[in-house]
């Protein structure tokens, strides 16, 4: 089987063949766009725009690296 996809293989296969990892990610969509993030308490950090959009690459606020806040 083949996927034809933008998403790496850790955000498809993270409960398989991740599961040893320690670092906490998910996929979710922040001000509209899809993004992976590692979660670290009560911030996240973007680690990648998961959007076929070219506009979502242009937000200064949401790049890779950046710090997001996530609701309590």
């Amino acid at each position: 089987m083949i996927l034809h996809t933008i998403l790496p293989p850790e955000a498809i296969f993270q409960n398989y063949y991740f599961a040893n990892e320690p670092r906490n990610t998910a996929i979710v969509n922040y001000e509209g766009i899809p993004v992976l993030i590692e979660i670290l308490g009560n911030e996240a950090i973007v680690k990648r725009i998961a959007s076929t959009d070219p506009q979502h690459y242009l937000h200064k606020t949401i790049v890779p690296g950046a710090k997001i806040p996530l609701p309590m």
